[in-house]
């Protein structure tokens, strides 16, 4: 997170950082060639770093839960023969 999440997002007070900013770093993400599932980990760690501040009352919503993260590739497996 600290390689990821920090020198995109950490400039931005907490309370103003939006839906369309958090979508645009999970797409530039998935984008540089991160895997699907690395970049629903980053959202992960966000969704509870945003989670945490509602809590603690700095904002009033979590945005993050309204993100949508990258669909996952499902890869097909071929079943062994018998032979």
């Amino acid at each position: 997170s600290r390689l990821h999440i920090v020198p995109s997002l950490g400039t931005f007070p907490i309370a103003d950082v939006d839906i369309r900013t958090v979508e645009q770093f999970l797409r530039d993400k998935r984008e540089s060639g991160l895997s699907p599932r690395t970049v629903l980990y980053l959202r992960a760690i966000l969704r509870q770093a945003f989670q945490d501040a509602v809590r603690w009352d700095w904002i009033h919503r979590n945005i993050i839960s309204l993100t949508r993260g990258p669909k996952q590739e499902q890869k097909l497996i071929e079943a062994l023969s018998l032979e």
